[in-house]
């Protein structure tokens, strides 16, 4: 199957991660690894679109640095 489409629901992302892990380590000048480079940003779209990450209050942040530098 090759994805020809955005991804705009939760079943197709289930779909692009499966797809394009199967993909994953083709050549990346074939049409599969062309494939795989077009579902890393569709993923990557729908991902910040629908489970964005939210930053942490500055003063959080500033706290918990020191314990993650080592």
């Amino acid at each position: 199957m090759k994805w020809n489409k955005s991804i705009t629901t939760a079943q197709e992302h289930d779909k692009a991660l499966k797809r394009l892990s199967s993909i994953f380590d083709t050549n990346p000048d074939s049409p599969e690894g062309m494939e795989a480079e077009l579902l890393v940003t569709l993923i990557d779209k729908f991902e910040k679109e629908h489970y964005p990450i939210a930053l942490p209050e500055p003063i959080t942040a500033i706290k918990e640095y020191p314990q993650t530098s080592h």
